[in-house]
């Protein structure tokens, strides 16, 4: 069904999309810059202010 490209060898560039509960994109970006990314998060609302500060899950986009 998928085809493995030979030109990757199984490596990928990072994508990490953020949308909002309207259906905005608030985040995208190449890379693995987590602080951004958690900042971003904790300003989708109050509910999500810990993840900007929360660094006991360091490491999200390591995989």
């Amino acid at each position: 069904m998928f085809r493995k490209c030979s030109g990757l060898q199984n490596e990928a560039i990072p994508l990490v999309v953020l949308i909002d509960s309207h259906g905005k994109i608030v985040y995208y970006d190449f890379g693995n810059d987590e602080m951004k990314l958690r900042k971003v998060i904790a300003g989708l609302g109050p509910e999500f202010a810990s993840v900007a500060t929360n660094r006991w899950c360091s490491g999200i986009l390591d995989g």
